[in-house]
C-alpha cells in the first residue's frame, strides 16, 4: 500500500502540470507528447507546493488527500478552461527540419544513445535509493524546514536565529537560511504525506523525476526548434551526463537542480517563442520565469536575465546601444542612490561588499575549463561561439535574443563571483560550482543551437519531403 502512495505521489504532479500544460498548447507543435511529458512534469513538480502553500493559508492542515484533491480540481479547471481558449489562440507552426531518412546504422547509434541515457538515469536512481539525506545544504537549509512541517501538519514560521532566541521557540523555527522559498520543501513534505512517515532516501525521489523531465523537455524543445534528431538527441545525453547534474540527483537535496530546470525551461520556450510566435511558448516562458523566483533567490535574477532577450526582439541595434547605455546610467544611479540596507531577493548592497576580488578569477576558470564538472561544455560553447561568429550564424534574431539573455545570465555569474563577497565560495571551490549549475543547461540548449546552424551551413540544399 505504501508504494501505492508512492507511485500515486509521483504521478500526480506530473499529471496536473500535463493538464496545465496542454490547456495552452496547440496541436502543430513537434514532440508534442514529449513536450507535454517534460514540461508538465516540471510544471506540476513545481506548481504542487503552490497549491500546498495555498492550503496552508487557508488554514487548512497539510494533508495528502487534501492536496490531491486541490491538485485533481486545479487540473480539470485549467482543461475546461484551456479547451474553451485554446481555439482562439494562434499556435503556428513547427520549425522545418531539412534532414533525410535516418540509415539503418544512424538508427542503431540513436538508440544506443538512448539506452546509455536510460541505463545512466537507472543508476542514479539507485544511488538516490541507496543514500540517506547527506548533502550539507540540504540538511541545513532544506530539509529542516520539510521535516517539521511534515511532523505539524502545518507550515510553521522559521526566523533567524537572533528573532527565535528571543522568541522562546514557542511556535517558530530556524535554521540557516529560513527565508529561502518553501517550493523545495515541501516537495519533500508531499513524499512524506504520502508514505505517511519520514523516509531519508524516498523524499529525494522528486530529484530523479525532475531530471526525467528535463531530458525530455529539452529534446521536444530541440525539436520544436527544427534540430535533427540525431543532434537533439546527442545533445540530450551530453546534458543528462553532465558529472555535476548527476551529482545532484545522486546526493539529491540541494535546490540547485531543480532552479537550473525551471530556469532552462524558461530559456528554451523563451527561444522557440521568438522563432515561431506560438503563444504556449510565450505563457510557458513567463511561467517558468516567475518559478524561479519560489525556488532560490537567485532565481530573481535569472528570471531578470531573460529581459534582453526580449529586447532583442523587440528593438533595433540602434535602439539596443541607446538602451544600454540608459542603462548602464541607472545601475551607476541605482548603487549611489538607493539605500545599503534595501533588501532585494534576500541581499541588500552592503551585505554584497562590492568590490573587485582578483584571487577568484582563476578559480573560475579552472571550475569550468579544468575540474570535470561539466566534461568539455565549456570548450565545446566557447568554440563553437568563435566558429559561428565569422560564419554570420549570429545574423539570426532568435539566436542573438537567446545569446543576449544567457550572455546577461553569465554576466549576473560573473558579477556574483567576481566582484561580491560570494567570491570566497569560487576561491574554495564551494559555491561556483553549485551555482554555474543553473544555467549549463541553458548553455547546452544554446550549444546544440548554435552546432545545428553550423551544421546546415556545410550541407547541401536538401530535396523537399525529408525526415526529421
Amino acid at each position: 500500500m505504501e508504494w501505492l502512495r508512492l507511485s500515486l505521489a509521483l504521478v500526480l504532479p506530473g499529471a496536473l502540470g500535463v493538464c496545465l500544460v496542454r490547456a495552452v498548447s496547440g496541436p502543430a507543435m513537434r514532440e508534442r507528447r514529449l513536450l507535454l511529458a517534460g514540461y508538465g512534469t516540471l510544471l506540476g513538480l513545481l506548481g504542487l507546493p503552490q497549491i500546498m502553500r495555498l492550503l496552508n493559508l487557508a488554514g487548512l492542515p497539510l494533508t495528502f488527500g487534501g492536496t490531491a484533491l486541490a491538485a485533481a480540481l486545479t487540473g480539470g479547471a485549467a482543461l475546461l478552461v484551456g479547451g474553451a481558449a485554446r481555439g482562439r489562440w494562434p499556435t503556428g507552426a513547427p520549425a522545418p527540419v531539412t534532414q533525410g531518412a535516418l540509415t539503418a546504422a544512424q538508427r542503431v547509434l540513436l538508440l544506443a544513445c538512448g539506452a546509455l541515457i536510460a541505463a545512466r538515469l537507472a543508476g542514479l536512481g539507485l544511488e538516490l535509493l541507496w543514500r540517506p539525506l547527506f548533502p550539507w545544504d540540504a540538511t541545513m537549509h532544506w530539509a529542516t524546514k520539510a521535516r517539521v512541517w511534515f511532523e505539524l501538519g502545518t507550515m510553521a514560521p522559521f526566523v533567524e536565529n537572533a528573532q527565535w532566541l528571543q522568541s522562546g521557540s514557542a511556535g517558530v523555527y530556524t535554521d540557516h537560511h529560513p527565508a529561502y522559498p518553501p517550493t523545495v520543501p515541501l516537495l519533500q513534505v508531499w513524499i512524506s504525506l504520502a508514505l505517511q512517515r519520514w523516509d531519508e532516501s524516498l523524499v529525494n525521489l522528486p530529484w530523479l523525476v525532475c531530471v526525467m523531465a528535463l531530458g525530455a523537455a529539452f529534446f521536444a524543445q530541440a525539436r520544436q526548434a527544427g534540430v535533427a534528431v540525431a543532434t537533439a538527441l546527442a545533445f540530450t545525453y551530453l546534458l543528462l551526463s553532465l558529472p555535476l547534474l548527476d551529482a545532484h540527483v545522486a546526493l539529491a537535496g540541494y535546490a540547485d537542480l531543480i532552479l537550473a530546470c525551471c530556469y532552462c525551461a524558461a530559456v528554451m520556450a523563451l527561444y522557440n517563442w521568438c522563432v515561431r510566435r506560438q503563444a504556449c511558448q510565450a505563457i510557458l516562458a513567463a511561467t517558468f520565469a516567475l518559478l524561479c523566483t519560489q525556488i532560490k533567490n537567485e532565481g530573481f535574477y535569472w528570471a531578470v536575465s531573460l529581459l534582453p532577450g526580449l529586447l532583442v526582439m523587440k528593438l533595433s541595434p540602434r535602439q539596443l546601444l541607446a538602451g544600454g547605455l540608459a542603462l548602464a546610467a541607472l545601475l551607476a544611479t541605482a548603487l549611489t542612490l538607493l539605500p545599503r540596507d534595501l533588501m532585494i531577493a534576500g541581499h541588500s548592497l552592503a551585505s554584497l561588499r562590492l568590490t573587485f576580488y582578483s584571487a577568484a578569477w582563476p578559480a573560475l576558470l579552472r571550475q569550468l575549463f579544468v575540474f570535470d564538472n561539466w566534461h568539455l561544455l565549456a570548450y565545446l560553447l566557447l568554440g563553437l561561439l568563435l566558429v559561428a561568429l565569422p560564419r554570420g550564424v549570429l545574423r539570426d534574431r532568435p539566436l542573438r535574443a537567446l545569446l543576449a539573455a544567457l550572455g546577461g545570465a553569465v554576466a549576473l555569474y560573473l558579477v556574483l563571483f567576481l566582484g561580491t563577497k560570494f567570491a570566497h565560495g569560487a576561491i574554495h571551490y564551494t559555491a561556483s560550482g553549485r551555482i554555474a549549475l543553473h544555467l549549463m543547461p541553458s548553455l547546452t540548449f544554446l550549444a546544440m543551437l548554435l552546432f545545428d546552424a553550423l551544421y546546415r551551413l556545410d550541407q547541401p540544399a536538401s530535396s523537399p519531403g525529408g525526415s526529421g
